[in-house]
C-alpha cells in the first residue's frame, strides 16, 4: 500500500510516527493509500513552516494561489 508523505516547507517528508492512518475513497469505500502519523516534532515543524509562508501566500491573488 502506498504511504503518503507529509508536505513540510516545500518538501515531501515521511511521517516519523509508529502508526498509520488509512485513506479511503469516499465513493467506493476502498482503501486507496495510507499516511504515517506525524510526531509532535514534525507537527511543530509543519506549523512553523505554514506560519512563515502565510504572509507571502496571503499577498498572492486567488488565481496564483490556485496554481
Amino acid at each position: 500500500m502506498e504511504t503518503v508523505a507529509n508536505f513540510i516547507h516545500g518538501e515531501c517528508v515521511a511521517g516519523e510516527g509508529q502508526r498509520v492512518q488509512a485513506i479511503f475513497n469516499p465513493a467506493t469505500g476502498a482503501q486507496i493509500r495510507q499516511v504515517a502519523m506525524s510526531t509532535a516534532r514534525q507537527t511543530e515543524q509543519a506549523i512553523a513552516a505554514a506560519q512563515q509562508a502565510f504572509p507571502g501566500w496571503a499577498r498572492q491573488s486567488p488565481l496564483k494561489r490556485a496554481a
